[in-house]
């Protein structure tokens, strides 16, 4: 037998309860993300680890110390923007060959760091690289090739 039971309570308790604030839909999504500007941004303070065509196996944990340095130089760049540039970054195919060749990591100054990239790093970044690899190929398979129109 189910004895569920519904509780009822007099108006007058429910209008003195407390109300559930209204959720404002525009808080609910974090700002938008501009690579563009956040990489010029990380390019500009740290170009010996992010210059243009660098890409060098950084020390693991470095995004506090990103964060850190830029908020003390006054830069609005916050964790989750530098952690999304990086999330970007660390994917790219030439970071991902730095990975798989080894060796010592960098830190905030481009200097090397104790860590050296573990055996475990190399494996993941060999099985990411191989995956976009494939990845890449498939769809250039996908995608006819476009065969130049007379006049051209």
């Amino acid at each position: 037998m189910n004895h569920s039971t519904t509780l009822h309570y007099p108006k007058s308790i429910m209008a003195d309860a407390p109300q559930a604030p209204s959720l404002d839909q525009s808080t609910l999504h974090a700002p938008p993300f501009d690579r563009e500007a956040v990489q010029a941004e990380m390019e500009d303070r740290w170009p010996h680890l992010f210059g243009p065509g660098l890409h060098v196996p950084l020390k693991v944990g470095i995004t506090a110390d990103l964060h850190k340095e830029a908020c003390a130089n006054g830069s609005q760049l916050s964790k989750r923007k530098i952690r999304l540039f990086l999330e970007g970054y660390c994917q790219h195919p030439d970071y991902l060959a730095k990975l798989i060749e080894g060796g010592r990591r960098f830190d905030i100054n481009g200097l090397p760091a104790a860590e050296e990239v573990k055996g475990r790093h190399v494996k993941n970044a060999t099985r990411r690289l191989a995956l976009k690899e494939k990845r890449t190929k498939a769809g250039d398979a996908a995608t006819p090739l476009q065969q130049p129109t007379s006049g051209e």
